[in-house]
This record gives structure tokens, sequence and C-alpha cells, in this order.
């Protein structure tokens, strides 16, 4: 694995890391939230006790399906990642298809025509050697 997809991979991890962490405190917030709702709700009457017993069970079983402890536990997996999702973990001069001389076009693959400015498209088995800009 290069260095560029193991950082790509680290970053996504990272984020479901956050996420779940996240998922996690809102769980904690709900439990303290059930418990100060099953309190107000043992005050109602019996009318007002049922419409708060049917909310209460929803607010428990959202809980229940957001709280990451109470699912299997897995490292997440990580997408294979496109070129373009490299980008930002190559060393600086360096962009998916190569080294850069500051035309990023230049450097994609024989395989790849520019479309249009900023935009590449692929078409396997056209040899392209450097192209100029569309003009607007």
């Amino acid at each position: 694995m290069s260095e560029a997809e193991r950082r790509y991979a680290e970053d996504h991890r990272a984020g479901a890391l956050k996420e779940q962490l996240k998922r996690w405190r809102l769980a904690r917030e709900l439990d303290a939230y059930l418990t100060e709702l099953r309190s107000a709700a043992s005050a109602l009457s019996e009318e007002d006790g049922g419409d708060a017993e049917t909310w209460i069970a929803w607010v428990e079983q959202y809980r229940m399906k957001i709280d990451p402890t109470g699912a299997r536990i897995v490292m997440p997996k990580t997408p294979k990642p496109r070129s373009d999702d490299l980008g930002a973990y190559l060393p600086q001069g360096m962009n998916p298809y190569g080294p850069t001389d500051g035309d990023a076009r230049a450097e994609a693959p024989a395989s790849t025509v520019v479309s249009g400015p900023g935009m590449l498209e692929v078409q396997p088995g056209v040899s392209q050697g450097r192209r100029s800009r569309s003009p607007r």
C-alpha cells in the first residue's frame, strides 16, 4: 500500500470514529433525557401518560439504533480510493498521474483526453500528448 493510500485509509477511519463518537454521545444524552421523560410521564394522567409512553418507546428504539456500542464492533471498511481521492495525500508537486510541472493536464496518462478547462475524460486506447486548452 502506498503512503497516500495509507493516509487515505487513516483519514477514513478517523472520520468513522468521529461519527461513532457523535452517535455515542447522543445515545448518552438520550439516556439522561429518557430518565427525565419517564419521571415526568409518571405524573401525567392516564390519557396523557399513554401518549408520553408512545413517545418514550420511540425514543428508546431510536437510541438503541444509533448507539454504536450496541452493534458488532469492527474496523470500518475503507472504500477503494479513486485516483482523485488520493490527490490530497500525495507529496507536493505530485498528482495522481505523476509529477506536475504546473500543468496537471500534461501529466495525465496517455489514455486520458482533456475535454475542457480542468476536466479529464478517460477514453481507453486513445493516445494523447500535450493538449492545449480549448478557447472559452
